[in-house]
């Protein structure tokens, strides 16, 4: 249910990252809001610049990304599994 006017004069919105809790805000705005505390609904998300890549582009690059990475960890995990054998074996 959205806030009438007088609720309204209690309720601060704030600027994107700033968070300062309900005590600061006021509980007028968070009962006019129906006592809803999503993420984002009182603190929004900063802008970010737009560089131009199409999405597809961007999630193949970052899906390869990430798929190097699964791979390096699957590299590491298994040296570090090696050493903790070679460990365990000498005593």
């Amino acid at each position: 249910m959205p806030l009438d006017a007088s609720q309204a004069a209690g309720c601060r919105r704030l600027d994107a990252g700033a968070c300062p809790g309900i005590q600061a805000m006021g509980r007028g705005c968070v009962r006019g809001d129906d006592h809803v505390l999503t993420p984002g609904r009182y603190v929004g998300a900063a802008a970010v610049e737009d560089d131009g890549t199409p999405f597809p582009e961007r999630f193949a690059a970052l899906k390869a990304r990430l798929d190097e990475q699964l791979a390096e960890g699957e590299e590491l995990g298994a040296l570090i599994q090696a050493k903790l054998e070679g460990r365990v074996a000498s005593g």
